[in-house]
């Protein structure tokens, strides 16, 4: 992890480390609050190195699908219901973020590229932003 933003090298899907879809590295952009966050995060978890994981399982690897289900359970569905957002799955806050970005007047194609999509894929799905 950076002071700003976050480097991406790498997908986890049900606790397995692989490519991402694009097979690209990429940057994402971390708004103040959330770099703040982090870096709270990061001294709490006793300054792990910059290249782990951001939120690992007990053991420094990825959440094995028993975990992250508990997570959900525990965590992520009280949140979105204290929120409102019933039915909010955690993806859909990668779509807010990039919809906050566009309708904030950042460049589609630089908001593409942090989102590991081309610019056309942005505006095919963003276009209503």
């Amino acid at each position: 992890m950076r002071e700003r933003t976050l480097l991406v090298e790498a997908a986890v899907s049900v606790g397995v480390v692989g490519e991402t879809k694009t097979r690209r590295r990429r940057t994402v952009r971390l708004l103040p609050p959330l770099g703040a966050d982090l870096a709270e995060w990061r001294l709490r978890a006793g300054r792990p190195p910059d290249y782990a994981l951001v939120f690992p399982g007990h053991d420094g690897q990825p959440w094995s699908p028993a975990a992250y289900k508990n997570w959900h359970r525990r965590n992520f569905r009280p949140a979105i219901a204290a929120a409102g957002l019933t039915g909010a799955r955690p993806y859909d806050l990668r779509h807010s973020f990039v919809s906050l970005l566009i309708a904030e007047g950042h460049n589609v194609v630089e908001v593409a590229r942090q989102a590991g999509h081309s610019p056309k894929m942005a505006l095919d799905r963003y276009a209503h932003v």
